[in-house]
Order: structure tokens, then sequence, then C-alpha cells
């Protein structure tokens, strides 16, 4: 017990990632409800998350609404998306959705998980539109991952065990196979059991990884190219959303948001590499606002300015001054808030 309480004082109470995380036959992973946990970044800055008893982050979503069965909640928005959306790095209070909720009169609920992909975003707008009836329901894009994940659902890429996510590399009903309440407290919050890890693993350097924003530059011909009948690799999921949504009386919006490197060009230190052309990344863009005109993206809404930078310096996320701009633009009318 002294040695547990010990690790978690010299650890601040904190761990190197997020570790709520549940396998999920429908969704790869979601996480644990009515948790709570502290992530250390890179750089030391901590972040504490807690999860609601839908096992997202934030307060409780509402039950299941009362409205008539055709007419959605006044004002009601419904935010789904990964872990831009959950507010990866900043207080919760910060994340875009709260911010929009305190800027306007809407009632934002917020529905991110980490490695979430566009397939899941559509699972999640069927599975909830229907109890939460929102009015509006922002489906936001992390140009970062989505569209090199769009083609795999969560469930061939993401499972968990002790609480940490962990690539599929065995069969889904295998992997997800649940540990006892012992081991998945030892391997997955002990901090005296992750400091012996560490010792003899240690962390990465803080340095990202290139391969991250190098990715998307050498696949773009690929993740660009159109898939029949659609013109973006999204857009089938998306119009699936986005036909649920109509269905009960909910307006769907896709929202872009760019990665680091396509808006600020500072943000190539963060992974070692020297600035290159960002724009031929737009491309992946272009072909999601010919199939869904309705798309917001945030392109010019993040570009970086000279006293500030909208993501995280040691992450690819949205920084709290990222949040902050993204929350103003969505609380535009939407024809304001488009290119």
């Amino acid at each position: 017990m002294l040695g547990e309480a010990v690790a978690t004082w010299a650890m601040d109470g904190a761990y190197p990632t997020l570790n709520l995380y549940v396998a999920d036959a429908t969704y790869g992973v979601r996480l644990e409800p009515n948790a709570e946990t502290r992530v250390s970044s890179p750089l030391g800055t901590l972040t504490d998350y807690r999860t609601n008893a839908d096992g997202f982050r934030g307060p409780d979503l509402p039950a299941v609404s009362r409205q008539a069965s055709d007419r959605p909640v006044p004002g009601r928005v419904l935010v789904v998306g990964d872990s831009q959306v959950m507010g990866w790095g900043v207080p919760e209070d910060a994340t875009f959705s709260a911010r929009m909720a305190a800027l306007g009169n809407a009632e934002v609920l917020a529905v991110g998980l980490p490695t979430w992909g566009p397939r899941e975003y559509a699972l999640a707008v069927a599975e909830l539109v229907p109890r939460l009836r929102p009015e509006r329901v922002l489906v936001v894009l992390n140009t970062t991952n989505d569209w090199v994940e769009a083609p795999v659902p969560n469930v061939r890429r993401t499972t968990a065990k002790n609480g940490w996510a962990r690539n599929v590399d065995v069969p889904v009903e295998v992997a997800a196979q649940d540990t006892s309440a012992v081991e998945r407290w030892l391997l997955g919050r002990s901090h005296l059991v992750l400091a012996l890890r560490l010792a003899f693993d240690p962390p990465r350097p803080t340095t990202l990884p290139s391969r991250l924003p190098l990715r998307l530059f050498e696949e773009l011909a690929r993740l660009a190219a159109p898939s029949p009948p659609h013109r973006s690799k999204l857009s089938a999921d998306l119009i699936q959303a986005r036909a649920v949504a109509h269905r009960y009386g909910a307006t769907l919006v896709p929202v872009i948001i760019p990665m680091d490197v396509e808006v600020d060009p500072r943000a190539w230190a963060k992974y070692g590499l020297p600035p290159r052309d960002p724009r031929p990344l737009r491309a992946l863009s272009a072909g999601l606002v010919a199939d869904l005109p309705e798309t917001v993206d945030l392109h010019d809404a993040l570009s970086g300015r000279p006293d500030a930078s909208f993501f995280l310096p040691d992450d690819d996320h949205l920084s709290a001054e990222g949040h902050l701009a993204v929350a103003r633009a969505l609380s535009r009318p939407p024809s304001e808030a488009r290119p």
C-alpha cells in the first residue's frame, strides 16, 4: 500500500493515456461509465476526465425524450465525433461543446470517443438521435485520421483490455473477453505496476511520430479518390446518418477539423519534420463538400495566428484556444459558418 501511495504521488495520480476503455461488439470500444481518471501529456500537462452513465465525457445525457414522435427538442444539439469532440488534453469546460452551450441558448450534448471513425459516428447517430431527439446533429470529422479509418470499422481496428485501448491482433470475440477485477486494477489502475512497466519500457520522446502527417500526404491520392457513386470516402456513412437524423426531424451537418500542419506551419516541429505545402490536403474536404454541400469546413476558422496556437504543443488535438475558435464558428448561423 505504501509503494502504491508513493507511486501515485510521484505520478500526480496520472496515467500516460486514457485507461477507461471497455471492448464493445458494435463500436470496437466504449468508455467505462461513471468513471474518472487523469492523463498526463508528453510535456506533463494534466487533464482530468470523467464519464457519465453512457460512457461519454461530461454530465449525464438526458433521459429518453418525451417529445412527440415527430418533433425534435427545440435548441438541442448533438455533437458526435472522436477525441476532438471528447476534448483530449483540455478541461471538460473548455471543450467546444461546452463553449457552444455557454455562448448561446443551445443545449449541447457531446458524444465523442477516441478511436471512433466515420462508421462509428453513423452508428452513434442511429443509436442516440431517436432517444435524444436533437434539433441539429453535428458530425465532427478529424482530418488527421478519419479518411484513413473510413474503410475499416473500429471493431476491426481497436479493442480493449484492462482499460487500455489496443490494436486488434486476435479475433474480437477472444480479445473482448473480460478479465478479473483484480487484474483490471493491477494492470489498468495501479500506479506502482505502471511505474515498474515504464521503468522497463521508457516513454517515447515528446516529438510526435512523423508518420502521422506523412501518412496523409503519402496516401493522399488514394484517400481523395472518389468512392463511387460518391466523391468522398466518408460520404456513404454520413449520408446514412443524415437519413436517420432527417427521419426524426433533425438537421445533420458534417464539420471538418483540419490537421494541425494544414493550418499552422509551426506544427511541423512537433513531428520533427520540415514544413511542406499543405494545400494538397484540401482535396479531402473538397470531395466531401461536393457530396454534402452543407458541410462546414473549419480550415479558415483554425488558421494559425502568430500570438496563439489552436492545437496542443505536444499533440495533434485542439488546444483550449482552438476549442473556443470552433465554438465561435459553430455558434454562428449555418450560412455564416460555412466557408
